[in-house]
């Protein structure tokens, strides 16, 4: 399968815009929890406020943040090239 060059720039912008979301999303989490909301409903706070700062035609499929270790996830599907990143 060969790809345009249009098609290898959108994945670097939507690679790019992923991991500001991420981090975004990992904020939003870690105040929430500092405010004293549960591990639930700090994920829930921190899915609505990203949800927002998606690219038009980019969904969110998953996000999770592991308390043990720090890490912060997403998961979204680009509804133009029909891929999961």
């Amino acid at each position: 399968m060969q790809t345009n060059q249009e098609e290898v720039l959108r994945r670097v912008d939507i690679s790019a815009d992923i991991s500001d979301i991420v981090y975004e999303y990992e904020k939003a989490y870690n105040t929430a929890l500092r405010t004293g909301k549960t591990p639930e409903d700090a994920q829930k706070d921190a899915q609505k406020l990203i949800v927002n700062d998606l690219p038009k035609g980019i969904v969110l499929t998953k996000a999770s943040y592991d308390i043990e270790t720090g890490i912060a996830a997403i998961a979204v599907y680009d509804e133009q090239t029909k891929e999961t990143y």
